[in-house]
């Protein structure tokens, strides 16, 4: 798309009906927040260590989605999230509180999606994490073409020192191993 997500608007989720779920791209049915409060710090926090332990990506709750085979394919615009319950705010910080550590560049953005404006798709976009990302069961996620999955310890490990292992080259100027920079 040629839209940041978090400048989405509904013709912009109507674009995504028959997008395949992808290693960036997740959808949720908005039944999600009429869920336990635990249940749905769960499945958002496992959604977004997933992408954060990943490349990053997007989580659009609002989607419903059919199965094609294996693969789940966004299938139309459901009913929507309550807005006046379910603000930016609110989603942003239940999801900041748990994940661990704190991860920075997550945006919020609702999209109304009917007259009133009280029912919302919520996208949330991830970014890509610097360390590795745990969500509220204590678990790390890592995110396959088509779901999220628990990641084995070593994962977790490169992960953490993504970044901070020292790195080096060596430079030869005429071809010359023994000559100085």
């Amino acid at each position: 798309m040629e839209k940041n997500p978090w400048e989405w608007a509904k013709d912009d989720l109507e674009k995504l009906i028959g997008q395949m779920e992808s290693l960036q791209l997740e959808f949720k049915d908005s039944r999600l927040f009429t869920a336990s409060p635990n249940k749905i710090v769960d499945e958002l926090t496992k959604e977004i260590s997933a992408f954060a332990n990943t490349v990053g990506g997007i989580l659009v709750v609002g989607i419903s989605e059919k199965k094609d085979g294996k693969s789940r394919i966004a299938d139309h615009i459901d009913s929507g999230v309550d807005s006046k319950v379910w603000y930016r705010e609110r989603v942003q910080q239940l999801i900041e509180s748990n994940i661990s550590p704190f991860l920075s560049g997550i945006r919020i953005h609702t999209v109304s999606i009917d007259q009133v404006g009280y029912k919302c798709a919520i996208v949330i976009y991830v970014p890509e994490g610097t360390t590795a990302y745990q969500a509220s069961d204590k678990r790390y996620y890592g995110r396959s073409e088509f779901e999220a999955k628990a990641l084995p310890d070593h994962e977790i490990r490169l992960r953490m020192f993504k970044g901070k292992s020292a790195s080096g080259s060596v430079v030869l100027i005429n071809n010359s191993p023994y000559a100085v920079n």
